[in-house]
């Protein structure tokens, strides 16, 4: 019985070794465009919201019914809806046999944020005043901000209506300092701390650079918000000086 078992696997390996490669199928128009439809919604990324409409595709000629592997290529990763040129090679038993091109209409989706009603510029940027939508992807859909979440802790950089799409480029931090509030700033000076009472020239959020001016002396120096009320500065030590 384990002799017979063994000369079954040994058939079974040979049948596999003689036939068709991995993905294999017979050569006709579907197969053609099943192929260039894959490699598209591949070029999109994994996981990406894609719907593909094949055009017309190329005849096959003597290559009509044969099997053979379909490899598809896009030159680059779409980001966007829009006209695709997929390169199609037809291989068999590791010998490239030809190569066909396939046009393809992409349209890509993105989750994106949606203003739900008007804010105005340098307001702070609230959850509830945005909504997520399915929309189709322009050529600047990859920068569309994809999170109600994502917009804590941020302003608005310029006024927006019922239904404008939100990019990254349109939030900024929130400031933590505003201009003309007092600031506490600290600097290490060889090994010892020493603060300074001083006024922000600048509105700054957290890990910006900001202008203050030292209530003292009336020195202007360039700090770092490290939170409300309170900043570092980095600088020698005649920096602080008066």
């Amino acid at each position: 019985m384990q002799r017979l078992w063994k000369q079954i696997l040994m058939v079974a390996v040979a049948a596999l070794a003689t036939a068709p490669g991995a993905g294999a199928v017979v050569l006709d128009a579907r197969a053609l465009a099943l192929a260039a439809e894959d490699a598209a919604r591949s070029a999109c990324g994994a996981g990406a919201d894609v719907e593909v409409v094949c055009g017309p595709v190329p005849a096959l000629g003597a290559l009509q019914g044969q099997d053979a592997e379909i490899h598809g290529h896009v030159l680059g990763t779409r980001r966007a809806s829009g006209p695709t040129l997929v390169s199609l090679e037809i291989w068999r038993e590791g010998t490239r046999i030809g190569e066909r091109s396939v046009s393809v209409q992409l349209r890509v989706y993105r989750h994106i944020l949606v203003a739900v009603a008007p804010i105005g510029r340098g307001a702070a940027a609230l959850p509830e005043q945005f909504t997520v939508e399915r929309r189709e992807a322009t050529a600047d859909g990859d920068t569309a901000v994809a999170s109600v979440e994502s917009v804590r802790g941020m302003r608005m950089r310029r006024s927006f209506s019922a239904g404008e799409t939100v990019q990254r480029s349109d939030l900024e931090p929130l400031p933590v300092i505003r201009r003309g509030d007092k600031v506490m700033a600290t600097a290490g000076v060889g090994g010892i701390t020493v603060t300074v009472s001083g006024i922000a020239l600048d509105d700054g959020a957290l890990g910006q650079r900001v202008g203050i001016k030292n209530d003292r002396s009336g020195r202007r120096l360039q700090a770092t918000v490290m939170g409300p009320g309170s900043v570092r500065i980095e600088l020698d030590d005649n920096a602080i000086g008066g």
